[in-house]
């Protein structure tokens, strides 16, 4: 090979190697380019999850006010109410006002009740539809409830108008109740807590999985650890609405008859 073409190939091999080079420069370049793109990308995706995360927990945490406030103004307005299951008669005033003087010797006044009606003029099972008795004072309907006691065995009971939260957990503490008693222990339940030889309980205290609550769920149950699963995911599905379960269900305010009419009124 003569000198020339060596010089040639030489000078071609250098241009085609500074080429490469500077397509090399180029890329790692763009890559760079694309890097801090892609990380600045991720960066924005990470503030804006964090925002929408703390967005998400304050409207949490708004809905949960909302909600306990509602859930008070609920309580509030039935805080005068009685209901009472089981009463025939087509006149739930004159009813309720015969029963609480004959069966309770409670003196009841036309007067002293704010309302009185039923949830409905005809139950599906043959029943009698509840009644609700809305009371002027609140002192009344206590010495009432007081005194249902008397009414055991009579088929007829009274019992404080709950919203649907506090109805489920009371129908669940129950649940918990009856299995207490069965197993010897002492149980009664207080306003929303379930006590059990003298410790009180919640009810998300007994459907938990902390080692405290599994140990008051031993002991007052005297079960072993796979029939309390089944026992707390029987009463986890009662909170979450199977109302089919319950001795008497809620009455919902749909239709009512009231006590100064015959007429059924849709609400």
């Amino acid at each position: 090979m003569s000198d020339l073409t060596k010089e040639y190939v030489a000078k071609m091999f250098h241009d085609l190697t500074t080429q490469i080079q500077q397509q090399n420069t180029q890329v790692v370049s763009q890559i760079s380019e694309l890097k801090n793109e892609l990380t600045n990308y991720k960066r924005h995706i990470d503030d804006s999850i964090h925002d929408l995360k703390a967005e998400n927990e304050a409207l949490r945490h708004e809905t949960k006010t909302l909600k306990d406030r509602l859930l008070q103004t609920e309580r509030k307005a039935k805080e005068y109410n009685l209901i009472v299951y089981n009463l025939p008669g087509t006149n739930p005033s004159s009813e309720v006002i015969k029963l609480f003087r004959d069966k309770l010797n409670v003196n009841c006044r036309e007067e002293d009740l704010s309302d009185t009606y039923r949830f409905n003029s005809k139950s599906a099972n043959g029943k009698p539809e509840p009644i609700l008795v809305e009371f002027i004072s609140n002192n009344l309907k206590t010495k009432v409830l007081g005194e249902a006691k008397k009414l055991k065995n009579t088929g007829i009971y009274i019992s404080l108008d709950y919203t649907p939260e506090d109805f489920q957990i009371k129908k669940a503490l129950y649940s918990y109740q009856r299995t207490a008693r069965d197993k010897g222990h002492t149980a009664s339940i207080k306003g929303q807590t379930l006590v059990i030889a003298g410790v009180p309980y919640t009810l998300e205290a007994l459907i938990s999985n902390n080692p405290e609550a599994e140990a008051a769920n031993n002991v007052f149950t005297g079960k072993s650890e796979t029939e309390n699963s089944v026992f707390k995911e029987e009463t986890k599905n009662r909170m979450l609405g199977n109302q089919h379960q319950a001795e008497e269900p809620q009455p919902r305010k749909q239709k009512y008859l009231r006590s100064s009419s015959t007429i059924n009124k849709q609400k």
